[in-house]
């Protein structure tokens, strides 16, 4: 009999949703597994529509706000009380998902249900294993929860992170974060280029220098219509190629459109929301982007260098640091300094170099297999 294993999170468009997908296809090609996703949208529609515009919003105009909640301890005892609340709601109905798809295993990629799950395995409600997926490269103290059985993490800072929070250390893996299977498949540039060229007729790029993909991870907080317009404005940038991505922001694509259309024989191109990130990745030579956990895995996996831009305190803050330290991102919390991070990194092919082979050093791309073979052996044993 097929085991049965049940991926959770909050909202189909995040980080957390790509790296749930990315493990879903790495127990679905070792075969003999049952894998649901389950995620707020599926049954509270309208309250994860809220959570999303809530987040956002606070993101957007508080961000010091959102940071100091993260690790901060003298708020422990007002999120237990949060916590019990979203157990007795049963927010999310996560609960009741594994009450009827009764799983052998359960892996949290989000807090939300964790913490939900967690409660109730404390409580003796349910008594799978309960594993964690954190999706950052640091661990910030809400991932730790002590009813987990094993935690899955990107870097030895997140394993540390959660050691100090109380984990055991020889149920804390370094595996990285799971990408999906077309940034394993490695495209060269002329590859990508001409199947990129096929599908939306893209100019060749080969006449430009360099190849700059912009694009503002899942919440669209990079300021990308004002960078498109300084791009526009400055002579040295805009005789390379620009890609710049608007995701799900339809307004922002339409906008981006018309003023392109004013500057036809410039080289930078604006895309809606694309399923073939692997592609532009595997056809760039800078990614200018926000340290999201899982953007930054997938940039590394294709040994893309960054810029990242403002980071936002909390994890994103964190994530940069680690990153930059690391020397496979450059950061910029100013406009002048994006303009003179990417100046330097166009003029130094050399840097470039450097970057690259460190991010692919770094990088983890065997990480959903990795996964797949530590549930199995620790906890569901031969599918």
């Amino acid at each position: 009999m097929r085991k049965k294993v049940l991926l959770l999170y909050v909202t189909p468009s995040s980080g957390h949703a790509q790296a749930s997908h990315a493990l879903k296809q790495a127990f679905d090609s070792a075969g003999g597994y049952v894998v649901e996703e389950y995620h707020l949208l599926l049954e509270w529609p309208r309250f994860a529509r809220f959570l999303s515009s809530a987040s956002k919003w606070i993101l957007r105009h508080f961000p010091t706000v959102w940071g100091y909640f993260h690790g901060n301890r003298h708020y422990a005892g007002f999120a237990q009380i949060v916590i019990l609340f979203l157990y007795a709601v049963d927010l999310g109905g996560y609960r009741s998902k594994v009450r009827r798809f009764h799983p052998d295993v359960i892996i949290c990629a989000h807090i939300l249900p964790l913490h939900i799950l967690g409660e109730a395995k404390r409580r003796k409600k349910i008594d799978q294993p309960l594993l964690v997926l954190p999706t950052d490269l640091w661990a910030h103290r809400y991932w730790y929860h002590p009813s987990a059985d094993a935690y899955f993490v990107a870097t030895d800072r997140a394993k540390q992170d959660l050691v100090k929070a109380g984990g055991l250390p020889d149920r804390v893996f370094v595996t990285g974060i799971p990408v999906r299977a077309p940034f394993l498949e490695r495209k060269t540039r002329q590859e990508a280029l001409r199947l990129l060229e096929r599908r939306d007729r893209i100019p060749s790029v080969v006449s430009y220098q360099k190849t700059i993909l912009v694009m503002g991870g899942s919440y669209g907080l990079l300021p990308m219509m004002t960078i498109l317009k300084r791009v526009i404005r400055e002579p040295d940038l805009r005789v390379q190629r620009w890609l710049f991505l608007c995701g799900h922001d339809e307004r922002m694509y339409a906008e981006a459109k018309r003023l392109l259309a004013q500057h036809r024989d410039l080289p930078i191109d604006a895309f809606g929301f694309r399923n073939d990130m692997a592609l532009f990745m595997a056809l760039a030579d800078v990614y200018l982007t926000k340290p999201g956990g899982l953007s930054s895995t997938e940039s590394m996996v294709c040994g893309l260098p960054m810029v990242l831009f403002k980071p936002l305190p909390g994890q994103e803050r964190v994530n940069a640091r680690w990153l930059v330290r690391e020397g496979v991102a450059r950061e910029a919390r100013t406009f002048r300094a994006l303009v003179e991070e990417t100046h330097l990194l166009l003029a130094r092919p050399d840097l470039l170099r450097s970057m690259r082979t460190r991010a692919l050093f770094l990088a983890k791309p065997t990480a959903g297999r990795d996964i797949v073979r530590l549930v199995r052996t620790h906890w569901l044993g031969s599918a």
